[in-house]
């Protein structure tokens, strides 16, 4: 979810609602939220609504053949499993994003998220606080993640996504922009930098991405991205 690439879903790294079509960035046609996973990726997003008109459920999964974060491959170049749930009701959402990973020391991530998605006029807004844990290193960290997007027009889109995390003073910022040809195909793009903040010995961390996407229904997508960053092989 969920935003950002652990969100281009860390907002699916976040997860939609089930009126949404998959990839708003990490789900499929008009909406951005930031690249999930990586190279080659197919999803599925099924929904299913409670029986009350209050509350609103959505869940869905990936297979990718990289976990791209923040311009560095968390499973070694190989493919991965993710998948999210959330629960939505009024502003507020709950959700709950996992990947298989290959970092040399833990082989899966599990997220959690709380937080608000007001709307202000045109804008979609979701603020969130997101907690990582590992199945062996266990608690990692938690950051604050505020998105905006607004439509530019019936087929363009701009998103704008900030995070922080208290714990370690890193901030990430990232612009993203996504043009639908149709209701089946549309392509996305995003830069992203953390201005130092990552301790990186070459300073600034900078990482781009542009990718295609292939409807083939209301709950099943295909991406191909290409990602970059100054830190990692392309």
């Amino acid at each position: 979810t969920m935003w950002r690439q652990k969100a281009r879903t860390r907002v699916v790294r976040r997860g939609r609602a089930c009126h949404q079509i998959p990839n708003r960035s990490a789900n499929g046609i008009p909406m951005i939220v930031r690249p999930l996973a990586a190279a080659i990726a197919v999803g599925m997003i099924p929904c299913a609504a409670s029986a009350q008109d209050s509350f609103e459920f959505s869940f869905g999964g990936r297979i990718a053949s990289d976990y791209i974060s923040d311009g560095e491959s968390l499973s070694d170049g190989r493919p991965v499993l993710q998948g999210y749930a959330e629960v939505e009701r009024g502003l507020l959402f709950g959700g709950i994003w996992g990947s298989t990973i290959d970092d040399g020391e833990n082989e899966f991530e599990l997220e959690l998220s709380l937080g608000i998605r007001p709307q202000l006029g045109d804008l979609d807004i979701s603020l969130s606080y997101a907690r990582t844990l590992y199945d062996d290193s266990g608690d990692c960290c938690g950051e604050v993640i505020l998105f905006v997007e607004q439509p530019l027009s019936d087929r363009i889109s701009a998103g704008t996504g900030i995070s922080y995390d208290p714990g370690s003073d890193e901030f990430w910022l990232e612009v993203l922009n996504e043009y639908a040809f149709d209701e089946v195909w549309s392509i996305s793009g995003g830069v992203s930098t953390d201005f130092g903040t990552d301790d990186e010995e070459d300073g600034n961390v900078v990482t781009w991405d542009l990718g295609v996407t292939r409807a083939f229904s209301e709950t099943f997508y295909g991406n191909l991205r290409y990602h970059y960053s100054n830190i990692g092989t392309a």
